[in-house]
């Protein structure tokens, strides 16, 4: 049950990491309505590493969670 639980928080942070990232780098397109795309801006800011670590850790989330089911 331990596994389940914390499991499910570590997909959860990953989730809303990945999320705030996502939405946080296009503000500034918002407001000046340029044509780049989230990638782009990531990769200028050099974040695209970070955006690999927090899907990482979405899915390790997700796995440990499985396995806690699934385990006896």
């Amino acid at each position: 049950m331990k596994k389940v639980i914390w499991g499910s928080f570590l997909s959860l942070a990953g989730i809303i990491a990945t999320a705030l990232l996502l939405g946080f780098s296009m503000i500034k397109d918002w407001i000046n309505d340029d044509t780049y795309s989230v990638i782009f801006n990531l990769s200028r800011y050099e974040l695209l590493p970070v955006l690999a670590v927090f899907i990482f850790v979405a899915i390790l989330g997700m796995v440990i969670s499985l396995w806690g089911i699934f385990e006896k």
